[in-house]
Protein backbone atom coordinates (compact mmCIF):
# COMPACT_ATOMS: atom_id res chain seq x y z
CA UNK A 1 0.00 0.00 0.00
CA UNK A 2 0.80 3.68 -0.82
CA UNK A 3 2.49 5.18 2.46
CA UNK A 4 -0.36 8.19 2.97
CA UNK A 5 -2.72 4.77 2.59
CA UNK A 6 -1.07 3.46 5.26
CA UNK A 7 -1.96 6.07 8.14
CA UNK A 8 -5.57 5.54 7.03
CA UNK A 9 -6.27 1.83 6.38
CA UNK A 10 -4.58 -1.04 8.30
CA UNK A 11 -3.50 -4.02 6.69
CA UNK A 12 -5.75 -5.75 8.82
CA UNK A 13 -8.33 -3.54 7.66
CA UNK A 14 -7.42 -4.16 4.10
CA UNK A 15 -7.54 -8.12 4.60
CA UNK A 16 -11.35 -8.44 6.60
CA UNK A 17 -12.61 -6.10 3.45
CA UNK A 18 -10.61 -8.85 1.02
CA UNK A 19 -12.08 -11.93 2.91
CA UNK A 20 -15.21 -10.25 2.97
CA UNK A 21 -15.85 -9.79 -0.67
CA UNK A 22 -14.32 -12.50 -1.61
CA UNK A 23 -16.72 -14.36 0.34
CA UNK A 24 -19.40 -12.69 -1.01
CA UNK A 25 -18.33 -13.73 -4.74
CA UNK A 26 -16.94 -17.03 -3.79
CA UNK A 27 -19.76 -18.34 -6.43
CA UNK A 28 -17.80 -16.45 -9.20
CA UNK A 29 -14.73 -18.17 -8.78
CA UNK A 30 -13.57 -20.65 -11.79
CA UNK A 31 -10.33 -21.97 -10.86
CA UNK A 32 -9.15 -25.20 -9.57
CA UNK A 33 -6.03 -25.05 -7.66
CA UNK A 34 -5.29 -23.16 -4.40
CA UNK A 35 -2.76 -21.13 -6.41
CA UNK A 36 -5.56 -19.73 -8.60
CA UNK A 37 -7.76 -19.28 -5.46
CA UNK A 38 -4.77 -17.32 -4.33
CA UNK A 39 -4.44 -15.27 -7.72
CA UNK A 40 -7.56 -14.73 -7.57
CA UNK A 41 -7.68 -13.17 -4.08
CA UNK A 42 -5.09 -10.86 -5.12
CA UNK A 43 -6.96 -9.58 -7.57
CA UNK A 44 -9.65 -8.68 -4.85
CA UNK A 45 -7.00 -7.67 -2.89
CA UNK A 46 -5.51 -5.09 -5.50
CA UNK A 47 -9.27 -3.73 -6.11
CA UNK A 48 -9.92 -2.93 -2.46
CA UNK A 49 -6.78 -1.10 -1.82
CA UNK A 50 -7.40 0.69 -5.63
CA UNK A 51 -10.87 1.42 -3.66
CA UNK A 52 -9.81 2.94 -0.43
CA UNK A 53 -6.99 4.63 -1.75
CA UNK A 54 -9.95 6.53 -4.29
CA UNK A 55 -11.92 6.75 -0.82
CA UNK A 56 -9.71 8.91 0.95
CA UNK A 57 -7.29 10.46 -1.41
CA UNK A 58 -10.33 12.28 -3.48
CA UNK A 59 -11.87 15.55 -2.67
CA UNK A 60 -15.04 15.06 -1.16
CA UNK A 61 -16.24 18.67 -2.09
CA UNK A 62 -15.11 19.90 -4.87
CA UNK A 63 -15.48 23.63 -4.63
CA UNK A 64 -15.87 23.82 -9.06
CA UNK A 65 -19.24 21.67 -8.99
CA UNK A 66 -20.54 24.62 -7.23
CA UNK A 67 -22.90 26.90 -8.55
CA UNK A 68 -23.87 29.67 -7.66
CA UNK A 69 -27.19 30.95 -6.71
CA UNK A 70 -27.03 33.63 -9.34
CA UNK A 71 -26.48 31.26 -12.34
CA UNK A 72 -29.59 29.25 -11.66
CA UNK A 73 -31.89 31.98 -10.13
CA UNK A 74 -34.04 32.21 -13.46
CA UNK A 75 -34.54 28.39 -13.15
CA UNK A 76 -35.86 28.04 -10.24
CA UNK A 77 -39.24 27.81 -9.08
CA UNK A 78 -38.97 30.97 -6.91
CA UNK A 79 -41.67 32.73 -8.66
CA UNK A 80 -43.75 31.72 -11.00
CA UNK A 81 -43.33 32.61 -14.50
CA UNK A 82 -45.01 33.85 -17.14
CA UNK A 83 -46.02 31.63 -19.81
CA UNK A 84 -43.45 33.79 -22.32
CA UNK A 85 -40.47 33.07 -19.82
CA UNK A 86 -41.10 29.68 -19.53
CA UNK A 87 -41.41 29.45 -23.31
CA UNK A 88 -38.10 31.16 -23.89
CA UNK A 89 -36.39 29.40 -21.11
CA UNK A 90 -37.63 25.70 -22.35
CA UNK A 91 -36.12 27.51 -25.63
CA UNK A 92 -32.79 27.77 -24.01
CA UNK A 93 -32.56 24.56 -22.43
CA UNK A 94 -33.50 22.80 -25.99
CA UNK A 95 -30.46 24.32 -27.69
CA UNK A 96 -28.29 24.03 -24.65
CA UNK A 97 -29.08 20.04 -24.75
CA UNK A 98 -28.46 19.56 -28.59
CA UNK A 99 -25.03 21.57 -28.17
CA UNK A 100 -24.10 18.59 -25.85
CA UNK A 101 -22.43 15.27 -26.52
CA UNK A 102 -24.74 12.51 -27.37
CA UNK A 103 -24.14 10.93 -24.21
CA UNK A 104 -24.43 13.80 -21.78
CA UNK A 105 -28.02 14.35 -23.48
CA UNK A 106 -28.69 10.79 -22.48
CA UNK A 107 -27.30 11.33 -18.90
CA UNK A 108 -29.15 14.37 -18.37
CA UNK A 109 -32.12 13.44 -19.48
CA UNK A 110 -32.34 9.86 -17.89
CA UNK A 111 -31.67 11.50 -14.72
CA UNK A 112 -33.90 14.95 -14.47
CA UNK A 113 -36.16 13.82 -17.03
CA UNK A 114 -37.06 10.05 -15.83
CA UNK A 115 -35.68 10.61 -12.41
CA UNK A 116 -33.77 7.06 -12.83
CA UNK A 117 -31.26 6.78 -9.75
CA UNK A 118 -27.51 6.69 -10.65
CA UNK A 119 -27.53 2.98 -10.09
CA UNK A 120 -29.80 2.70 -12.94
CA UNK A 121 -28.01 4.63 -15.24
CA UNK A 122 -25.31 2.94 -14.52
CA UNK A 123 -26.47 -0.06 -15.18
CA UNK A 124 -27.84 1.17 -18.49
CA UNK A 125 -24.41 2.16 -19.10
CA UNK A 126 -22.86 -1.14 -18.31
CA UNK A 127 -20.67 1.32 -15.21
CA UNK A 128 -20.80 1.22 -11.67
CA UNK A 129 -23.48 3.98 -9.86
CA UNK A 130 -20.15 6.30 -8.94
CA UNK A 131 -19.11 6.44 -12.40
CA UNK A 132 -22.59 7.04 -13.66
CA UNK A 133 -22.75 9.93 -10.89
CA UNK A 134 -19.48 11.64 -11.98
CA UNK A 135 -20.59 11.93 -15.66
CA UNK A 136 -23.82 13.38 -14.60
CA UNK A 137 -21.68 15.87 -12.76
CA UNK A 138 -19.48 16.68 -16.14
CA UNK A 139 -22.85 16.56 -18.33
CA UNK A 140 -24.37 19.10 -15.55
CA UNK A 141 -21.13 21.27 -16.23
CA UNK A 142 -21.06 21.15 -19.66
CA UNK A 143 -24.73 22.19 -20.12
CA UNK A 144 -23.94 24.78 -17.36
CA UNK A 145 -21.00 26.06 -19.78
CA UNK A 146 -23.64 25.59 -23.01
CA UNK A 147 -26.88 27.73 -21.28
CA UNK A 148 -24.26 30.87 -20.45
CA UNK A 149 -23.13 31.21 -24.01
CA UNK A 150 -26.31 30.45 -25.44
CA UNK A 151 -28.19 32.92 -23.70
CA UNK A 152 -25.02 35.49 -23.79
CA UNK A 153 -24.36 38.38 -21.38
CA UNK A 154 -27.21 39.88 -19.37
Amino acid sequence: MERRLQAKVSDSDILQLTSWKAFKDLHEFQGATFEEFGEWFLGIAGHTISEQSRKYHRPSRDVGREISLEEIKDYLPIRQPTGQQQIERSSLLKKALKLLPALHRKVIRWRFFKDLSYQAIGRRLGRSAEAAKHLCYRALAKLRKKLATTRGPR
